[in-house]
């Protein structure tokens, strides 16, 4: 029992250091983005301001927002293509 136990913490942390690990290159991947991409992700991704809100706040218009937004996405899936199928992505999906 003590055994079993002991795998499934040793699982968990493991499953915890690949997160935080894909967390790091995450953060670090939208760092190296433009800021003018880098802004709307952040806005739209991760904070749930849509892009009317966005646009208002950028002095941008909404198409403008949308098209950032898209080459923001676009540069993260080239700069990190591995993370999208990453050990970590496939266990929790």
């Amino acid at each position: 029992m003590n055994f079993m136990l002991s795998d499934k913490r040793e699982h968990a942390n493991s499953l915890l250091n690949t997160l935080l690990v894909e967390y790091i290159l995450l953060a670090y991947a939208i760092m190296q983005l433009p800021y003018s991409e880098r802004s709307v992700f952040i806005l739209h991704d991760i904070m749930g301001y849509d892009h009317r809100d966005i646009a208002h706040r950028l002095g941008y218009c909404v198409e403008v927002s949308k098209l950032r937004l898209h080459r923001a996405r676009i540069r993260l899936c080239k700069n990190s293509p591995d993370m999208l199928s990453s050990p970590l992505s496939m266990e929790l999906t």
